[in-house]
């Protein structure tokens, strides 16, 4: 809720405006990265009811400019802690749970703290001076220099075994030997739920465009995963992660970082985002979920996705294994087993035999 204010319903336009005029002040004030948080969750708020009071472009870009600033001053605050949680730099006993901040959090505002300021304030100036400009963290992100890792053709990636039960490998590595090995006829990919860019690191043969809800890590633009606006098999291949917990709460790290519905929903979504994947695709879809125990049911994730096709058989299936499991503080006895992996299943269009392509 907004410091200074009893409930949003009592705000108003001269007290929106009297706020804007102690932006600064409130950057003055942030010493630690939970104070950062803190502050862009704020001006989040702000930016809501900013629209909500039908404030100009120019007000409403003030609050972007705080919020960005309000993350680059956090981003330079964790620069002293090492991004993995648990493990703090030399002299520095602090994390990033202590924080309140994820993995995800850290890596982009460190990636706008790392920006020269000639880029960040152009930035800021370039979209005031235009008439639609809207300052956005999307936006100052495209911004960050990308590893100069030119994209390898088929030939040229490094040999690995590609194995169904792939142990302790991360999901980039997976996605990179699925398309070499399955889809060695693709050209274009289209991720639709992007999130932090874990499927891609350079070593794909595809050229990949990436959406997700959140504009914030969507860098070619928010899309519903559920109602995509392109045309029929526009899109060699698509990849496809949908949120497959359901439930978590406003604290979860797990609902926070990857999405969550509720548990009268969470099926007919996932089945919706499997037909606009496969519709929008012309050689096959990869999706990733994950067969779990939830409201002590066995949600078998792997069977919403087949019945989304028609029970389509999966072209392949491959597993993703990790040597632990994650585990909450709050379980009590252990009444099914823990998850340490994933499921990708692979659909092709099409002639289903391992050939040659």
């Amino acid at each position: 809720m907004l410091r200074g204010f009893q409930g949003a319903a009592q705000v108003t336009e001269s007290n929106a405006l009297a706020e804007l005029d102690r932006l600064e002040q409130r950057l003055a004030t942030i010493r630690t990265p939970r104070d950062a948080k803190a502050e862009a969750r704020w001006a989040a708020v702000m930016m809501e009811l900013a629209r909500a009071l039908g404030l100009s472009r120019a007000e409403q870009n003030r609050i972007a400019e705080h919020r960005l600033r309000a993350q680059r001053r956090g981003g330079n605050l964790l620069r002293e802690i090492d991004p993995k949680p648990g493990r703090p730099r030399t002299g520095n006993t602090s994390t990033l749970e202590a924080f309140s901040i994820d993995e995800h959090e850290s890596h982009r505002w460190q990636a706008i703290a790392g920006l020269d300021e000639p880029v960040f304030e152009g930035y800021i100036i370039d979209e005031n001076s235009k008439p639609d400009g809207e300052i956005t963290t999307a936006g100052v992100l495209k911004l960050v220099p990308k590893p100069s890792k030119p994209v390898p053709e088929p030939g040229e990636l490094e040999p690995m075994r590609f194995l169904r039960f792939c142990q302790d490998l991360s999901n980039a590595t997976i996605v990179s030997l699925i398309l070499r090995v399955l889809f060695p006829d693709a050209e274009t990919a289209l991720d639709l739920t992007y999130g932090s860019g874990n499927f891609w690191d350079g070593t794909q043969h595809v050229r990949v465009t990436a959406h997700d809800s959140d504009a914030s890590r969507a860098p070619d633009g928010v899309v519903d995963f559920t109602d995509v606006d392109y045309p029929n098999e526009h899109f060699d291949v698509v990849i496809y992660d949908p949120p497959h917990l359901a439930d978590t709460g406003n604290n979860s790290i797990m609902g926070t970082r990857f999405g969550t519905y509720a548990s009268g929903e969470i099926k007919a979504i996932l089945m919706r985002g499997t037909c606009e994947a496969w519709r929008v695709a012309r050689l096959g879809i990869v999706a990733k979920v994950t067969d779990h125990v939830h409201a002590q049911e066995y949600q078998i994730e792997t069977d919403w996705i087949r019945e989304a096709l028609d029970d389509r058989k999966p072209y392949d299936v491959v597993y993703q294994v990790r040597s632990g499991a994650l585990e909450a503080p709050m379980w009590e006895d252990q009444l099914s087993p823990y998850n340490n992996g994933g499921t990708f299943l692979i659909f092709r269009k099409g002639d289903q035999r391992h050939i040659r392509r």
